[in-house]
């Protein structure tokens, strides 16, 4: 899978048409193989502001899990209250690291 043409049928084969609908070639996704040769989707969805994580090697099309695609950071520094905001880190690595922490690995 390499486009979003694949990924709208990836869902849509699982009978999620409404969901396949919202994907276009401006929807961020990656697809990533765990330790144990699984494969899992990460998705962004904006109207839900989140990154969605489905298991891929299904017949069903469940969400795993939801990460937000921002997220606010409060700090306190020499008696000040800042706040922050972390976007989602989409590197290979971190993927990888939160698909592998699912089996404790």
């Amino acid at each position: 899978m390499k486009n979003y043409k694949d990924i709208q049928a990836w869902f849509g084969d699982r009978g999620e048409i409404e969901k396949s609908l919202s994907i276009n070639s401006k929807t961020k996704f990656k697809i990533i193989q765990s330790n144990n040769d699984e494969k899992w989707l990460f998705i962004e969805d904006k109207e839900y502001n989140e990154v969605e994580l489905y298991f891929m090697d299904s017949l069903y099309c469940e969400l795993y899990d939801g990460y937000p695609i921002r997220k606010k950071i409060y700090k306190m520094d020499m008696d000040k209250f800042e706040t922050e905001y972390v976007d989602f880190n989409w590197k290979k690595d971190n993927l990888k690291t939160i698909v592998n922490n699912i089996y404790g690995e």
